[in-house]
């Protein structure tokens, strides 16, 4: 996907599968000695884990150097790997936007990259107020990134069926801040935001491209999710003792993201697509990226940890895909 002239490719990860830097996490170390050479993230943009503009505890505990989980494998994180398939309730644990930057690593990359940010609570004029800082913050370590940087936002929304009018001036507002930052900008939501809203907002507002999808939160959509059968007794996170069920991710997705990419495509968006959720296989990739021209890319995340020895023919299908548009 070109933004500004700025070509930040095909594939990008999702939020936070390489870390807040690129470090990655331990499980990577190990995937990468049982499937060398097929787990890889070469020729995937990186994304950075969401920050917010303070710091947040959330549900997964962080050594002190702000990114090293201290549990080797977070109870926050459900996988089940017969029905490839993610719960996760981290909830943006996260040691603040000033750490962040003052780590200096986002500064010291080469290749264009993502930033993404999340504001807490639901306040309209507190979410504001963040953004703001946040803006003000970013630009001052701004000039000493190497590479070119975009912003993903992670938005929330309100169920499906809900009245849209509110959200959509209030996302008009936070873009129109996060424009002062002179740099792409991307908004990203789930499945449940009706994509002819997204069409709306991303005409009237100033973003580059739209992001889609996050995760489902638990229990919503029983008709297109089947909870039942993956969960007949719950969520296993509220039985590890958590307070949110947590939100889904992996394969049950794809059907739901297909569905809401073809509905916004066909209804003209000015916005070009990044299009994620459910991808687990390199015929999903197809799919999207042969059939929609509005999806310029497409994001990887929890494919990585449920399927990693795909990660490789992944990427090479997105990059095989975007030649085959470009003849």
């Amino acid at each position: 996907m070109i933004l500004r002239g700025i070509d930040f490719g095909p594939v990008w990860g999702a939020s936070g599968v390489q870390g807040f830097f690129g470090e990655g996490y331990p499980i990577h170390r190990a995937l990468r000695l049982m499937f060398p050479g097929l787990f890889t993230f070469k020729g995937m943009t990186f994304v950075a884990k969401t920050i917010t503009l303070l710091k947040n505890e959330g549900n997964m505990p962080l050594k002190a150097d702000g990114i090293t989980p201290v549990e080797l494998a977070p109870r926050c994180i459900y996988a089940d790997f017969r029905n490839c398939l993610m719960l996760n309730a981290v909830s943006l644990s996260n040691f603040g936007a000033r750490f962040s930057f003052d780590q200096g690593l986002w500064q010291e990359r080469t290749e264009p990259f993502f930033l993404s940010f999340m504001v807490l609570g639901s306040d309209r004029s507190d979410g504001m107020r963040q953004r703001r800082d946040f803006v003000r913050l970013f630009n001052q370590y701004k000039s000493g990134f190497r590479a070119p940087v975009a912003l993903q936002e992670n938005w929330s929304c309100p169920n499906v069926g809900h009245d849209l009018r509110h959200f959509l001036d209030q996302f008009e507002e936070g873009a129109e801040i996060m424009s002062e930052l002179g740099i792409p900008y991307v908004p990203k939501f789930n499945a449940l935001i009706d994509p002819r809203w997204v069409r709306d907002m991303a005409s009237r507002a100033r973003c580059d491209a739209i992001c889609v999808s996050n995760t489902i939160p638990f229990g919503e959509i029983p008709d297109r999710i089947a909870w039942k059968r993956f969960f007949p007794n719950g969520s296993p996170l509220l039985k590890r003792g958590f307070k949110q069920p947590g939100g889904l991710s992996g394969g049950p997705l794809f059907d739901i993201l297909r569905s809401w990419v073809h509905e916004y495509a066909n209804s003209y968006p000015d916005a070009p697509l990044n299009a994620g959720g459910g991808l687990t296989r390199p015929g999903d990739i197809d799919q999207l990226m042969l059939n929609y021209p509005s999806v310029k890319s497409v994001s990887l995340g929890s494919v990585a940890t449920l399927r990693p020895w795909r990660m490789r023919s992944m990427i090479g299908a997105a990059h095989r895909m975007r030649l085959i548009r470009n003849f």
